[in-house]
């Protein structure tokens, strides 16, 4: 075979004496093992970044006081509504307070939200975690197509 001739494995062959060839292999391959590494260690970044949001609530129902709430707590404390038998007359019914829980599908920085008693408040949400907030709120980001739905 040709010195600089290819060989069946695709590779050059290498003469003996050809140390910085040896030393290129070496760096190349020290680069590979590194570059594995890293990818390995922000796979398990990025599964406790998800782990961490999916088990945590952001509750934005009083913006002025928001709460980071682990997704057991919140459960405890916003059981689901049990539904029952009630008599509705024909006017309109409104719940002061009445919140619910949304996940945006990505990021809204500087949103204004206004609460039941008229007050402007900005607010930003990454997109991927649960937050609790007013139902108008919910409302409208849902009308604007921010919230995620199954």
């Amino acid at each position: 075979m040709a010195k600089g001739q290819a060989t069946a494995a695709g590779s050059a062959r290498k003469p003996p004496g050809d140390f910085t060839g040896r030393q290129q292999e070496e760096k190349r391959a020290k680069a590979a093992k590194e570059i594995q590494d890293r990818k390995a260690e922000l796979a398990m970044m990025q599964q406790a970044e998800q782990q961490e949001k999916d088990n945590t609530v952001i509750d934005l129902s009083d913006p002025q006081d928001p709460k980071v709430l682990d997704a057991e707590s919140f459960e405890e404390q916003h059981p689901a509504p049990l539904l029952t038998d009630v008599e509705v007359d024909d006017e309109p019914i409104t719940v002061q307070g009445a919140t619910r829980t949304v996940v945006l599908v990505g990021d809204l920085h500087t949103a204004f939200g206004v609460d039941d008693n008229g007050n402007i408040n900005e607010l930003d949400f990454e997109g991927g975690r649960r937050y609790v907030v007013s139902a108008a709120l919910a409302d409208h980001l849902q009308e604007k197509g921010w919230v995620w739905s199954s």
